[in-house]
């Protein structure tokens, strides 16, 4: 006989899933705030293609790493995320620059010219968003939810 499939840990998949969603969301939305606002996302010419796709990965990484090790139903978990993700995308963006440039003085320039940026705040935005899904999640989770089941799973048998 074989054995039943494991079943995965619901606290990880749903860690994984709100912070990939968190990288799609950040593209969707940065595209439409340059739409909007006519801006770039990157307004140093001289920086390349890469400073801003790095940035961005590092902060999915960290966001995915910071929900992963949710071990309680913090309320603090948007904030953080939040947060997290605003520090994370400046610091890489900065030293990204830097190593770039090969000048310091480019990398207090990256931080003035991101630090108040449409796109900086929309994706630490976003980033809120993400740890209130997962923390709403979590806490569905502790009071009794389950995953929705297809009919022909039910064992009320309809």
């Amino acid at each position: 006989m074989t054995e039943p499939a494991p079943v995965p840990d619901a606290g990880r998949l749903t860690a994984v899933l709100v912070a990939l969603g968190w990288g799609a969301a950040v593209v969707a939305a940065n595209g439409f705030v340059s739409l909007f606002t006519g801006l770039e996302v990157d307004p140093l010419t001289n920086a390349g293609p890469l400073v801003v796709p790095v940035a961005v990965a590092a902060a999915l990484v960290v966001l995915l790493v910071r929900l992963l090790r949710v071990h309680d139903r913090t309320g603090w978990l948007p904030l953080e995320c939040g947060v997290l993700v605003y520090l994370v995308q400046l610091l890489v963006g900065a030293a990204v620059y830097l190593l770039i440039r090969a000048s310091p003085a480019d990398g207090v320039l990256w931080i003035a010219t991101q630090a108040a940026s449409p796109f900086q705040l929309t994706d630490a935005a976003l980033a809120l968003v993400a740890g209130l899904i997962m923390l709403l999640v979590l806490r569905a989770q502790a009071a009794g939810a389950q995953r929705p089941r297809w009919p022909w799973e039910r064992d009320d048998g309809g």
